[in-house]
């Protein structure tokens, strides 16, 4: 069985040396779901509810006549009042950034040696999230760490060291929860959300309805009771989460060789 010590750089006796370094990143998913088209879909419902008899749910042809127009033309989208069709992958995902910094000195004279050492995280999301005024809906998560090592030579026989560190943690979500009588609702939401992102309605309406029209005129479009844009999710807050975590700790080394 082998021993596994954890340790920190030091300083030296050498001249001030400073060294910068830094990681930039994008995240993003490696696939998107497929759907099939409007009008696939509607003659499929119509196969199903034909082979059923559920002649009441049948979609009529009309319709789908009216839809194959729209797709021919053109005339069809996120934000068409009459031929809604919203990919919400395309709305909501979109490419994450991650930066990370760090800087150190190191150096000594024959009293002290130190190392310091300050590094800092900006780790963004992949949701593509309106802009609020009057609050952050951003999802993000930014760390702060700093180190201070420190070794005095008090005697020719005796080091006296002093090592201060800590760590800061925000991290940055939309106001809304996931559901309630969940072990973990802070969290759940994600889950809710990226469950809502794979099966909400891409037809039903579009992500708002235009200025002057009397089904909604500039209001977000949604289902009858109120649900199924994915927009609304995040303007119903901010919610911050924050940790901090400092550590001290005194070593004196007195060698002992003359006993």
């Amino acid at each position: 069985n082998g021993v596994i010590i954890v340790t920190t750089k030091r300083g030296t006796d050498q001249r001030p040396s400073v060294n910068f370094s830094t990681n930039l990143g994008i995240k993003q998913p490696l696939s998107a779901p497929q759907y099939a088209d409007y009008v696939t879909s509607m003659k499929m419902w119509n196969e199903a509810v034909y082979n059923d008899k559920n002649w009441d749910y049948m979609i009529p042809e009309s319709t789908i006549s009216a839809w194959e127009n729209a797709y021919a033309t053109g005339n069809y989208g996120p934000y068409n009042d009459y031929f809604p069709e919203i990919d919400w992958w395309e709305e909501m995902i979109h490419i994450g950034q991650q930066q990370q910094y760090n800087l150190n000195f190191r150096g000594g004279t024959q009293f002290v040696n130190y190392f310091v050492s300050f590094a800092f995280l900006n780790d963004g999301d992949i949701l593509n999230i309106d802009e609020q005024e009057m609050f952050d809906n951003s999802y993000w998560y930014k760390r702060y760490n700093w180190r201070t090592n420190l070794d005095f030579r008090l005697t020719a026989s005796t080091t006296f060291s002093v090592n201060l560190a800590g760590v800061q943690g925000n991290r940055n979500s939309a106001g809304f929860r996931g559901p309630t009588g969940t072990a973990d609702p802070d969290n759940a939401h994600t889950q809710a959300f990226y469950k809502e992102l794979y099966r909400a309605a891409r037809n039903m309406f579009p992500i708002r309805w235009s200025q002057g029209n009397n089904l909604g005129d500039g209001e977000y479009g949604t289902a009858a009771d109120g649900s199924g844009n994915l927009k609304t999710y995040f303007e119903r807050g901010q919610r911050t989460f924050k940790n901090y975590q400092n550590f001290i700790d005194l070593n004196l080394d007195q060698n002992l060789d003359f006993i």
